[in-house]
């Protein structure tokens, strides 16, 4: 069955950085890059990553102020608040200003792997493969853990997690609602979506047993979640959240179809991609055929 999706590649990212290997979108005007400083084509980061904040005006780069923290990636918060986060022991994730400036300091736990604000500055923190066996948690704005997927009042995630052995990535739409790419063993679930109350709002969507590739990328673009391959040549995952059917869509950008995608990330229609191949951050559009 041919997909009914298409993605529009409408241009590139303008900035001093060769390499991009994730990003941020805040607006239609407002995007801000982690750039590696790696000039090889592959997919591995090295060395120290580095933050600019890309606008109209054009890319200016956001000095750290503790040139000891080696940040892994970001997460955009509300009014301009950006945290920085590494899966590492210790205060791993910094609030701080575009300016540079540090506001707070989190201590999230070892393993984390990605992060993500909601509207009331909650954390949501993901993990990859937790000694504690908690894959997701939620803490207040001040940093208190207030829940995780092993709480005992929420048994319907013994199920959904129950092959889960780490969090690749999570996006959030407008309503609140949070959409998971998830790692696991054998025929366990590749991506879920989790209401404003934390309930699943849909069957988890599980790992074809014809394609066993895992989801690495999530954005959610206009209500729509997309999802990445975790190898290049496959494509692209199309979900409403609203049931575990899904549908596929190939990107084709500069004469490659479906390279290796590190980074997604959206807001309204506007989605970047970074891809790594073509050391481009890739401006997108997702659109229905017909």
């Amino acid at each position: 069955m041919s997909s009914t999706w298409q993605l529009q590649p409408l241009g590139h990212v303008e900035g001093p950085f060769t390499k991009p290997a994730s990003a941020e979108v805040a607006n239609d005007s407002e995007i801000y890059v982690v750039y590696d400083g790696d000039e090889s084509a592959t997919a591995e980061w090295s060395g120290a990553r580095r933050l600019w904040r890309v606008t109209e005006s054009g890319a200016a780069q956001i000095e750290f102020p503790d040139p000891d923290f080696r940040f892994d990636d970001i997460a955009l918060g509300q009014i301009g608040n950006i945290y920085a986060y590494h899966g590492g022991p210790g205060e791993n994730c910094l609030r701080i200003t575009v300016q540079g400036e540090i506001k707070q300091a989190y201590t999230l736990g070892e393993g984390l792997s990605r992060v993500s604000i909601d509207r009331l500055g909650r954390i949501w923190a993901g993990y990859a493969e937790p000694e504690d066996g908690r894959w997701l948690k939620l803490f207040e704005a001040n940093g208190r853990l207030m829940w995780s997927n092993d709480d005992r009042r929420s048994p319907e995630y013994r199920e959904m997690f129950s092959a889960v052995t780490s969090i690749f990535d999570m996006a959030q739409d407008n309503d609140g609602s949070l959409f998971l790419a998830l790692g696991s063993n054998d025929d366990g679930p590749v991506a879920a979506h989790l209401g404003r109350d934390r309930r699943p709002m849909a069957p988890a969507v599980k790992r074809s047993t014809v394609d066993s590739s895992e989801i690495d990328c999530v954005t959610v673009s206009d209500g729509i979640a997309l999802a990445t391959p975790s190898a290049a040549g496959k494509p692209w995952i199309v979900w409403t959240g609203k049931g575990s059917e899904v549908d596929s869509v190939d990107l084709e950008v500069d004469g490659l179809t479906n390279p290796y995608v590190s980074s997604i990330s959206a807001s309204g229609p506007l989605i970047c991609a970074c891809v790594p191949q073509l050391k481009k951050l890739v401006i997108l559009r997702l659109e229905q055929k017909g």
